[in-house]
């Protein structure tokens, strides 16, 4: 713990070495927030992911100079402005509960402004053009999305969907001395791509393909049916039978076109159910019986292995 304020240089010296501490901020005397913990993570050249949780924020303004890249901005709490300087000289206000996509082709700079508020939280992913090549090779789809929505320099707002808030959350949680943290933040900007593809008003720009390479409308229909029923009690061969087709020929389908297995997608969906239940004031025992698990315990190692804390912790945060 720091015994004195950080200056606003000094805050971004520590973001910029990967490090995460709670701090208090002054510039010439003036405290912008009470405490906070601040987060920069970058994963190789691609992707920058940056997460705030800030408590007492005084009215602040600040300018932000950024690079080609889309943003998607997570906003959990709190409320902001920004006006881009140059360029197309576009504007937006972000408030608790909605998301931006903002696609940037050029060096600019933005002039960002946050009123006095007691609780500031928000998740920011940035893909860098190199990001794109990357996908290009398992995900030809996610990354002409990507190169659209950044060439274009498109602009979308919209409230942010229960999936996509739940990623928030856990983004929240990284830690830069996790030695997981990077595998972490790269598998949820996976997730977090894939799950934007899927909305009405990016499905044109990301393309309802993106997250497969197969059949399109058959893997949305298994897809659909595992969210429809999020319990590791489901079996591959109930999907195969939804979806009339062979069970054999329903695992090839989710290794081409998702790059998982059919268990993996029925686990995955059956877990993000018991966190929004757990987080709904649900005890951890009906929980754990409710999506398929023989005992709590057994649910317990599964929940922690996905989100890195037990089931209790999040009922303990939440209440």
């Amino acid at each position: 713990m720091r015994k004195r304020p950080l200056t606003l240089h000094e805050l971004t010296d520590l973001a910029n070495t990967d490090r995460q501490a709670r701090v208090s901020v002054a510039d010439s005397g003036r405290q912008y927030f009470a405490s906070g913990r601040l987060l920069n993570l970058a994963v190789g050249p691609w992707l920058l992911l940056s997460t705030g949780s800030l408590r007492g924020l005084a009215a602040m303004k600040a300018s932000v100079q950024s690079s080609p890249a889309v943003t998607i901005e997570l906003r959990l709490a709190g409320q902001s402005a920004s006006e881009e300087s140059q360029g197309l000289r576009r504007a937006f206000r972000l408030k608790a509960g909605h998301m931006l996509v903002l696609g940037s082709n050029r060096d600019n700079e933005w002039r960002v402004a946050a009123p006095p508020q007691a609780d500031f939280d928000t998740v920011s992913f940035a893909f860098l053009p190199e990001m794109e090549a990357h996908l290009q090779v398992f995900a030809p789809a996610l990354a002409k999305g990507l190169t659209r929505l950044r060439q274009q320099e498109h602009q979308i707002q919209m409230p942010m969907p229960p999936d996509i808030a739940l990623l928030a959350q856990r983004c929240l949680t990284l830690k830069a001395d996790r030695e997981d943290s990077r595998v972490l933040a790269w598998a949820w900007a996976l997730e977090l791509l894939q799950a934007l593809s899927r909305l009405a008003p990016l499905r044109d720009w990301m393309g309802e393909q993106a997250t497969t390479s197969g059949p399109s409308d058959r893997l949305q229909q298994a897809l659909e049916f595992i969210r429809q029923n999020p319990t590791i009690s489901l079996k591959p061969g109930d999907v195969a039978r939804h979806c009339l087709m062979a069970t054999s020929s329903l695992h090839r389908l989710f290794a081409d076109g998702h790059h998982s297995t059919v268990a993996n997608a029925i686990r995955h969906q059956a877990l993000l159910q018991a966190h929004a239940l757990i987080r709904g004031g649900v005890p951890v025992n009906q929980v754990a019986k409710a999506v398929g698990y023989a005992t709590p315990e057994a649910f317990a190692r599964a929940f922690r292995a996905r989100f890195g804390v037990n089931p209790s912790a999040v009922l303990i945060l939440n209440n």
